[in-house]
């Protein structure tokens, strides 16, 4: 990972995994790309220029038709941030990578992984997320964290992640 080469180590807490910029530091970049990709699925699904203008372009991949183009992005990009999950290569401070699970869980919408990742988030040793809930954290929502930020990660990340698994 480059960033761990240039000096970045804290994105990764001096691990070194990560897939772009550090296995932390990805928990909060990846729902942005998610995000994104799902407000433009539909369009990209259906927009033929965009697949022509692809195909025009030099590099590994060539779609066939637009539809090809939107699952390109959710296979290789949504998917691919399940699996990074799943393996470590992306993990943050707890509550950051189960909200990003859950959100690629709920765009990726192809069983039966969907389920398998939703099912992720609440078993013990992974998500872990009664765990969390009812041990880490105190009657207030906070971590043991020793500043006020990372003490309130986990509640932002699991009242993002509770949004998320409404709609």
């Amino acid at each position: 990972m480059e960033s761990f080469k240039l000096g970045m180590e804290a994105s990764s807490g001096c691990t070194g995994r990560g897939r772009v910029i550090g296995m932390i530091w990805e928990t909060l970049l990846a729902p942005d790309f998610i995000n994104a990709y799902d407000a433009v699925a539909e369009a990209i699904s259906t927009d033929q220029s965009l697949a022509e203008f692809l195909k025009s372009r030099p590099g590994p991949f060539v779609p066939r038709d637009a539809a090809e183009v939107s699952e390109h992005i959710r296979k290789d990009l949504v998917g691919e941030v399940a699996k990074s999950i799943l393996d470590g290569r992306i993990e943050g401070n707890q509550g950051m990578h189960q909200n990003t699970m859950g959100l690629a869980a709920i765009v990726y919408n192809e069983e039966p992984q969907s389920s398998a990742w939703l099912d992720w988030l609440f078993e013990p040793g992974k998500g872990d997320i009664p765990k969390i809930l009812q041990e880490n954290l105190s009657r207030d929502g906070f971590s043991p964290e020793s500043s006020i930020g990372y003490a309130t990660i986990p509640i932002h990340s699991f009242s993002s992640l509770a949004e998320v698994l409404a709609h």
